[in-house]
């Protein structure tokens, strides 16, 4: 427990740390380069407590296999990160669009996919009409208002084909995500380790809200908006998420060998 308080505690700080750096923007026109710097600076922290708790069960195991996934997928966002820093810190250009950081960040979503499949698997149970039903509403509203909301851009006649097709394959894999998301959320509840599992598809979800918001403010965006502390604190509480899943399980094991 005070190793999960530790980490909370530095975690924390961190966040606040960019927080500030958010509300006073250091060096200026140039604050984009803080910006692009803790962020892939985060995203380098949950890939490597991803690992951390991937560790404690092994690719034998569902839960190893879903850990993985998502770990791979952080791993993609990473690199889709550290390109965009590249691009805007050596390259000097400004907020790149349909660029190789977009491929990253494209790939990120199967594998993200894939490991909420595992999830799902670890809580497979047949549930009740009524959560059943619930589900079903909320998978048509989020294709619904994805919908609603990405007609307008992917039909916008100055937008270049090549940044559509980039915006296209966010619609997708963000629906994607949320759909996932509901599913593993529906047959987790009640269950024995959805404690475990609702930090990290908290920070998932976060993530999928801030990349709406990128995608509908995409013209006028630029490194130091606000948005990007939603980034920053997505990715840091998928960093804990990561931790708190391994501690969190780790002491139900241990509790079940003292019996």
């Amino acid at each position: 427990m005070k190793r999960m308080h530790l980490v909370f505690g530095i975690l924390l700080i961190l966040f606040l740390i960019s927080v500030l750096l958010y509300t006073f923007q250091p060096l200026g026109d140039q604050f984009y380069i803080i910006c692009d710097l803790t962020v892939i600076i985060f995203s380098f922290l949950s890939f490597v407590f991803g690992l951390y708790a991937y560790e404690f069960y092994g690719f034998s195991s569902i839960k190893g296999k879903a850990l993985l996934f998502l770990t791979l997928g952080v791993f993609f966002w990473f690199l889709g990160e550290t390109t965009w820093g590249v691009y805007e810190i050596v390259l000097g250009i400004e907020a790149p669009v349909a660029s190789v950081a977009d491929m990253f960040w494209l790939i990120g979503y199967p594998l993200f996919l894939a490991g909420f499949y595992y999830v799902w698997k670890i809580a497979s149970t047949s549930i009740s009409k009524k959560r059943l039903l619930i589900l079903s509403v909320l998978i048509i509203a989020i294709c619904s208002f994805m919908t609603y909301i990405s007609t307008p851009i992917l039909t916008d006649t100055e937008m270049s084909s090549a940044e559509k097709i980039s915006t296209a394959g966010y619609v997708i894999g963000d629906t994607l995500i949320l759909v996932a998301l509901m599913v593993a959320v529906t047959y987790l509840l009640g269950g024995k380790f959805a404690k475990g599992w609702s930090i990290i598809l908290l920070s998932i979800f976060l993530m999928s809200v801030a990349d709406i918001y990128y995608m509908n403010f995409l013209e006028v965006y630029k490194a130091g908006n606000l948005i990007d502390l939603f980034w920053d604190l997505s990715y840091i509480l998928l960093a804990f998420g990561f931790f708190y899943h391994r501690e969190v399980v780790k002491d139900v094991f241990d509790e079940v060998k003292k019996k």
